[in-house]
């Protein structure tokens, strides 16, 4: 695995019925965190964001 390649992320979740927002936000070594809105570059890339699914557990 490369030093700036993704990494795989679990959690055990077992909701209560509703609806929910799962968030996954990144760390480095520095303890420098992702934002929590996007910051674009003016070409459109290195999109960095904290990452939302909206999901209804039933």
């Amino acid at each position: 695995m490369g030093r700036y390649s993704f990494r795989e992320f679990s959690f055990g979740f077992m909701p209560e019925k509703g609806a929910y927002d799962l968030r996954v936000r990144a760390w480095n070594r520095s303890g420098q965190s992702q934002p929590m809105e996007a910051l674009w570059q003016p070409a459109g890339y290195m999109r960095n964001v904290v990452e939302s699914v909206k999901v209804t557990a039933v």
